[in-house]
C-alpha cells in the first residue's frame, strides 16, 4: 500500500512539473523559418490605405494574443487593435496621408504584456486609395447573388499556389488544421484530397468557400 501511494505522489509531482512549464514569449530578432514577412516594410510608401499588417509570432499559436498600435509622426495613436489571435491585421479605418510607426505587443493569458516590438515605420502617400477591412457579411450584402466573384487573376494562380509551400505555408497549414478540427467536431470523417478540392473550387472566391463551409 505504501508503495502504491509513493508511486501516486511521484506521478502527481511529475504532472505538476510538466504543467508548470512556461512558453517563452518574445519576438524573434530575425524572420523564423517559414514565418510571415513583416508588412508594411520599413520606410515603405503606400498608395493604398490602410495597409495590411503582418509580423513575426512571439510564441506558438494560442499562447498569446497581440495588441497593434499605429502612431502618427506626432505620437498620436490613430489605430489600435487588441485581442488579436493571429499575427496579422487589417484596420477598418482609412489612414490619412502622412508618416506612421507601428508597434506590436505580445499579451499572455493573464493579460500581461510580455514583449513589444517596433516593427517599423511607413508613409501613406497623398490621396491614397481607401481599402479598409469590411466584414464578410457586410461585403457580400452589397454583391448581387448572381454576380461573379473573382479573387485572383487567372495568370497568377500558379504563382499564388506556389506560395502555399513557402511564404504562406505556415498560414495555410494552420488553416487546414483548423478545418480538420472543425470537421472532426461535427463527426465528419476526414478523407479529403485537397488537390481535387482545389480544382473543383478553382473559380470560387474565399468568401464563397467560407459561406459553403458555414452552411455545411
Amino acid at each position: 500500500m505504501k508503495a502504491t501511494w509513493k508511486i501516486f505522489f511521484l506521478l502527481m509531482a511529475g504532472i505538476m512539473i510538466i504543467g508548470s512549464g512556461r512558453v517563452e514569449i518574445a519576438f524573434p530578432d530575425a524572420r523564423p523559418q517559414g514565418g510571415n514577412f513583416v508588412r508594411p516594410e520599413t520606410d515603405q510608401t503606400l498608395t493604398v490605405s490602410p495597409p495590411g499588417f503582418s509580423w513575426w509570432r512571439a510564441a506558438p499559436l494560442g499562447e498569446v494574443t497581440y495588441r497593434l498600435l499605429v502612431s502618427s509622426d506626432r505620437g498620436d495613436i490613430v489605430h489600435s487593435a487588441e485581442g488579436l489571435l493571429d499575427n496579422n491585421h487589417v484596420p477598418d479605418v482609412v489612414l490619412r496621408a502622412g508618416k506612421y510607426t507601428w508597434i506590436v505587443e505580445a499579451i499572455d493569458h493573464n493579460g500581461q504584456k510580455k514583449d513589444s516590438r517596433v516593427f517599423g515605420s511607413f508613409e501613406i502617400a497623398d490621396d491614397p486609395a481607401g481599402n479598409p477591412w469590411i466584414s464578410a457579411d457586410k461585403l457580400l450584402s452589397k454583391v448581387p447573388r448572381g454576380h461573379p466573384r473573382l479573387l485572383f487573376p487567372q495568370d497568377q494562380l500558379d504563382e499564388i499556389r506556389n506560395t502555399l509551400k513557402t511564404s504562406r505555408k505556415e498560414a495555410f497549414t494552420d488553416l487546414m488544421r483548423r478545418a480538420e478540427i472543425h470537421l472532426g467536431k461535427k463527426g465528419i470523417e476526414i478523407e479529403t484530397d485537397y488537390n481535387w478540392l482545389a480544382e473543383r473550387t478553382r473559380r470560387f472566391s474565399g468568401r464563397e468557400i467560407e459561406a459553403i463551409c458555414q452552411g455545411a
